[in-house]
């Protein structure tokens, strides 16, 4: 009779799921994980081996195992990575549609996703909160970094119904989230009257050509905070 090796089957390296690190998808997946542990076990090997050891099976049958359990492993995380994604995505198009329909705000909705899971939610809340900075990607954001007793969002993914606007771009890269999704374009919202293309024409321009007028006065007496703030040894950077 043949002698047997055991073969230890392979699983992801750490980290390799941290782009779709969610207990869901893991889930998903750990039965194809233990499917091919246990396909993986047994490997031919010379007759004189009749030791047990732990070692990746070396047989062609065992390689073509492997290769066919890598492909399908990422074929099927990656389908299961695009529902998630889109699943994301839907839940903050239809906060945007709810929101107009509850006639709370613009036709904007976010979301921010953390280990796969939605902790913070925003819609615009302008016309409502009387606030011209409410929009919805600002409003998830602040829920988030509430939520995380942060002021950052690194390790997080933000997604827009609609493509940011230039104050949510500034805000999003001051949280510095992983990664921004968003859906409509900022053509798209143009069209639905939310053209914000100009904002990016006025930062050309020098202060006093602007639309609204920027005064610089005073510079001298402005720098003192920055002197202070350099000077403070136990200032938090951000």
């Amino acid at each position: 009779m043949n002698g047997f090796k055991i073969a230890a089957g392979i699983v992801p390296k750490p980290g390799a799921l941290s782009a779709i690190a969610t207990q869901p998808l893991i889930q998903f997946l750990q039965n194809d994980i233990q499917q091919y542990r246990f396909n993986m076990q047994f490997c031919e090997s010379p007759i004189e081996d009749r030791h047990a050891e732990i070692r990746l099976g070396t047989s062609q049958n065992c390689k073509r195992r492997e290769r066919l359990f890598r492909y399908n492993y990422r074929l099927r995380a990656g389908g299961a990575w695009r529902v998630m994604h889109n699943s994301f995505m839907q839940e903050a198009i239809q906060r945007a549609v709810e929101n107009v329909r509850s006639g709370q705000g613009g036709p904007f909705g976010a979301i921010v996703v953390k280990d796969g899971r939605v902790i913070a939610t925003g819609t615009n809340l302008v016309t409502t909160a009387n606030d011209p900075t409410a929009h919805a990607e600002v409003n998830a954001i602040r829920e988030a970094c509430r939520a995380l007793g942060t002021f950052q969002l690194p390790g997080c993914e933000i997604y827009s119904s609609c493509e940011p606007c230039p104050m949510c771009l500034g805000a999003i890269y001051w949280a510095r989230p992983d990664r921004v999704y968003f859906a409509a374009t900022a053509s798209d919202a143009a069209e639905a009257g939310f053209d914000d293309s100009f904002i990016y024409d006025e930062l050309k321009l020098s202060p006093r050509e602007r639309r609204i007028p920027f005064e610089p006065i005073m510079r001298e007496a402005g720098l003192e905070p920055f002197r202070e703030w350099v000077k403070k040894s136990d200032r938090i950077r951000y």
